[in-house]
């Protein structure tokens, strides 16, 4: 395939990612108790993990950076938008790198370390704008977040090979 071929197949592959994970960060959520602000945990950072399994990195960033971000919007979260593309990319492009080595060990530590990366971005910006009393009452459910992510992508792993295949792709997961 030709190099200009595959770079329009990777801008597409992200910009079809990025909402997938926008559509499912929105509306595939669990509000959390009251106290929380309006705080929920949702399936977005699971499908960040798929995608960092299925594209590059710089293309996995970018589709979960601007997933997230939208994902952000329609909430009407607009405060954290800029700080979410950050994280969120962030998180997309580590996970990827590690996954590069497409061992389930490897994905697993990916998966683990794009939670680690959500929980203390966010802890940065919420410390910031809020307070370090309010951010650390706020990574209690991220961390709520990062560990449902996590559990729920793993299984997920098993799938990867079956996506890899119909989509054409000869990767190591």
């Amino acid at each position: 395939m030709s190099e200009k071929r595959q770079e329009l197949r990777n801008i597409v592959a992200a910009g079809i990612f990025a909402a997938l994970i926008c559509i499912v960060t929105y509306f595939v959520k669990f509000p959390l108790p009251q106290i929380s602000r309006g705080a929920y945990i949702n399936l977005g950072d699971t499908m960040i993990y798929i995608v960092a399994a299925l594209i590059n990195p710089v293309y996995a960033m970018l589709a979960a950076g601007i997933g997230s971000g939208l994902a952000d919007l329609l909430y009407g979260g607009g405060i954290y938008i800029p700080a979410t593309v950050i994280i969120k990319g962030v998180m997309g492009y580590v996970c990827a790198k590690i996954m590069n080595r497409g061992q389930f060990p490897a994905y697993i530590i990916a998966c683990v370390t794009g939670g680690i990366i959500m929980v203390l971005g966010y802890g940065l910006f919420e410390t910031a704008l809020y307070g370090l009393k309010a951010a650390l009452a706020s990574s209690i459910f991220n961390l709520i977040q990062l560990a449902g992510g996590v559990i729920i992508a793993l299984p997920c792993y098993f799938i990867l090979p079956r996506i890899n295949k119909s989509a054409g792709k000869s990767q190591n997961i």
